[in-house]
């Protein structure tokens, strides 16, 4: 049983090294710079944390396979395998399963692996999310490695909007479908330079306001979800649109016609495949300065 324990997890050593190389290869134009690393002492806190006894059955040629590969993953690659590997299997994943893992983390960056902390945390505890451990740990692993940028960003908006799931005087719905919600909304914040939680409140406590809408929680959480997901400017599109429709000087609709509207004018907030990634307001005012002085 071993031994294929041990070719399976060789083959999967091998299949990460090709998507490294590859994703290395995919970001290079967008590197200007590499990194320095320090890489014998990466390999050397890997080879000792593999060969004691905190990690199950392993033998003595398959801690030398993982500490070469952790080596390769730079700052920190060491402790993201340590700490990724004794979560996993404190939290009951099997030794391979949890090995496979935390190789993998050591190869990305330390906000990829807090976010994957925290959301495995907030997905699987009873007093959060709640989900089982299957699924929470499908949705913090793929959630993680999924945010390529601003991942303090994601991980806030997250954390915010698990809380506003919990609170029952904001919203009424089941917590599992609202942490639903919350993941889906969460892959947004790369495109809002506040994050996306903020927006949210704000939306969903307007269409909350509007008696004639005469949605249920429900649904206007689905209709706030609907016009987020066009960017920053589909919630003043949507009201001005929802606005005009019910005016009696404008077109007259119905609320639910106006409602309709709304929501198709949100949807052409932008114009392209994807929308623009949204920089951090420092960003903007730091790009805008460099420029007034290169100006002048």
């Amino acid at each position: 049983m071993f031994f294929y324990q041990f070719f399976f997890l060789v083959l999967a050593l091998n299949g990460l090294n090709l998507s490294v190389q590859a994703e290395n290869l995919s970001v290079a134009s967008a590197e200007k710079e590499g990194r320095l690393c320090y890489s014998t002492q990466e390999y050397i806190e890997a080879f000792e944390f593999l060969r004691s006894k905190k990690v199950v059955s392993m033998s003595h040629d398959m801690a030398l396979i993982v500490a070469d590969q952790t080596s390769r993953g730079c700052g920190g690659a060491a402790k993201r395998l340590r700490e990724t590997y004794l979560l996993l299997s404190k939290m009951g994943v099997s030794h391979v399963k949890a090995l496979e893992i935390a190789i993998e983390f050591s190869q990305l960056t330390p906000e990829v692996q807090k976010n994957f902390f925290e959301l495995l945390k907030h997905s699987y505890l009873r007093e959060f999310l709640d989900y089982n451990f299957n699924k929470a740990l499908k949705i913090a692993y793929e959630f993680s490695k999924g945010q390529k940028i601003y991942h303090d960003r994601a991980r806030n908006d997250f954390l915010s909007l698990v809380n506003f799931c919990m609170d029952s005087n904001k919203i009424s719905v089941p917590l599992s479908a609202c942490g639903q919600v919350a993941l889906e909304l969460v892959r947004l914040s790369p495109y809002y330079s506040e994050g996306i939680f903020k927006p949210f409140q704000k939306l969903y406590g307007k269409l909350r306001a509007r008696e004639n809408l005469n949605l249920s929680a429900k649904d206007l959480l689905e209709v706030t979800v609907r016009v987020l997901k066009y960017g920053p400017r589909a919630s003043s599109n949507f009201f001005e649109g929802y606005n005009y429709a019910l005016s009696k000087v404008g077109l007259a609709y119905s609320s639910h016609k106006a409602l309709e509207f709304a929501l198709r004018m949100a949807r052409r907030s932008f114009k392209g495949s994807f929308l623009p990634v949204a920089k951090p307001e420092e960003e903007k005012i730091a790009r805008e300065e460099k420029n007034s002085k290169g100006e002048n």
